[in-house]
């Protein structure tokens, strides 16, 4: 009985000791023409379910029994797989490569520190770029509140005016609680994900948020639980840093710890030693040697033409093309073709009306263009009256403000030189294209053949394929 009350009292030891154990852990200015997430003015109220104390039943008159176990084979040991951490930062001394983007920053009490300004302010490691990875970081409200927290796979461009870009998680603490959303910036321009949503997570002297990417799939943690998952394909790689909206009077917040963590790894099995009594084989079909994993992270722009008019669609027509032809007849309309299944035919559709000698060119966006660091497939629902009409999709290189003409820019399109496989049906126009500059738009360009016809376009889409990456026959097909 005594060594089974040793025993017990050094288990009892180590687990305090285990569950005692604490976690411890310039500059260029911007131009004022950030957005940001701007919380509810009345957030919805979430009362907590009440937490029930359950005590322990102790089973009275019973000594606990201490059973023996079967010795362990060490082979059968299966080794300990330690993630590897990319990039730490405590900023328990000035933090090397790390830039601010806006209002004022400081480093306090072994902690970086945000104070008000008059516009969203970030502070970043920019000597680093990361992709597929856990990004996690210590968020703490100093005074008062506002929103605040971690952005990843950020880029910012430009010299004199700065134009940010990238993902962010938020935090805004209300009646106790957390409110939180995740969402992008595109050049400034704040765009959301989740929009903000209301927690049963109190707000901690120490909050914790954390992301999983891989690919475009994302798992957004608020203090170890999960609140979310998603999906987007604009960002594929970017730096990692902290963020603050732009408030009035004394607001100060505390950043910590932020890291980057690789993946999960997975081991590799180690065979059996087995001689096998040999079987004659048959020499296998060769299989392709490029195999690629699949991006399928959504597209990175769509357009199905959902309103009645060009402008509220973003769509901006060039009449005659850049060649100066006669122009052709360009609506938004609902009185469609009959679609096969899965393609085209729902709702409204762009048409354009073109007779020989005419043409049109139509460029897709007015936001910010789509981001891409590889290749970008276009595709789009086709259908034509008949089979002599030019046909033209592709993308157009532009700037990070989208600007056509860019410099260095190139024109990517595929070309049809009649509409032979969209004649009296739907069918599917689709096209690559490597961008020069990083930004791209999706164009449209119609010229008449030998006979009037009409085309209608639905349902365009644009994908960024990452370099190392594939796409599925799903998408092509």
């Amino acid at each position: 009985m005594k060594q089974y009350l040793v025993l017990l009292t050094a288990v009892f030891v180590f687990v305090c000791l285990v569950m005692g154990a604490a976690d411890e852990g310039r500059d260029i200015s911007g131009a004022p023409v950030l957005s940001a997430p701007v919380v509810d003015p009345i957030p919805i109220k979430i009362t907590p379910t009440p937490l029930v104390v359950v005590k322990p039943t102790m089973a009275i008159g019973f000594e606990p029994v201490i059973r023996e176990f079967p010795k362990i084979i060490i082979s059968e040991i299966i080794p300990l797989l330690v993630q590897d951490i990319l990039y730490r930062e405590d900023f328990d001394e000035s933090p090397n490569g790390w830039f601010v983007f806006g209002g004022p920053w400081s480093l306090i009490n072994n902690y970086l520190r945000a104070h008000n300004s008059a516009e969203v302010t970030f502070a970043y490691y920019k000597n680093q770029n990361f992709s597929n990875a856990y990004y996690s970081c210590l968020l703490k409200y100093l005074d008062n509140r506002c929103p605040a927290g971690m952005c990843f796979r950020l880029n910012v461009f430009g010299t004199s005016n700065y134009y940010v870009s990238g993902y962010a998680v938020g935090l805004y603490p209300n009646q106790g609680y957390l409110q939180w959303v995740f969402g992008k910036w595109i050049n400034n321009n704040w765009v959301n994900i989740s929009g903000w949503r209301m927690s049963n997570i109190p707000n901690q002297e120490w909050n914790t948020i954390s992301v999983r990417a891989q690919g475009y799939a994302f798992q957004i943690k608020i203090n170890n639980q999960l609140v979310g998952t998603f999906n987007d394909g604009t960002f594929s790689y970017g730096k990692i840093g902290v963020w603050k909206e732009y408030e009035t009077g004394s607001i100060y917040t505390a950043y910590d710890n932020v890291t980057v963590t690789a993946l999960e790894a997975t081991p590799t099995p180690t065979p059996k030693v087995t001689t096998p009594t040999p079987v004659p084989q048959a020499t296998p079909t060769p299989l392709p040697t490029a195999c690629y994993p699949i991006a399928e992270a959504g597209p990175a722009y769509q357009n199905v033409f959902e309103f009645n008019d060009l402008p509220s669609n973003e769509v901006v027509e060039f009449p005659g093309t850049f060649a100066g032809l006669p122009p052709a007849s360009t609506i938004i309309t609902s009185v469609i073709p009959d679609a096969d299944p899965g393609l085209g035919g729902e709702g409204n559709a762009l048409r354009v009306s073109v007779d020989p000698g005419q043409g049109t060119l139509i460029v897709l966006g007015t936001g910010a263009p789509v981001a891409t660091d590889g290749l970008v497939y276009v595709r789009a629902d086709v259908w034509a009256s008949n089979a002599t009409v030019n046909l033209f999709l592709g993308v157009i290189d532009t700037n990070a403000a989208g600007d056509l003409g860019a410099g260095g820019g190139s024109l990517g399109l595929e070309q049809h030189m009649t509409s032979t496989l969209f004649n009296g049906q739907w069918g599917i126009l689709r096209g690559f294209h490597q961008s020069t500059t990083g930004f791209v738009r999706p164009i449209i360009q119609i010229v008449g053949g030998a006979a009037a016809a009409d085309i209608y376009i639905d349902n365009i889409q644009v994908y960024n394929i990452p370099k190392g990456f594939g796409i599925s026959d799903a998408l092509l097909w």
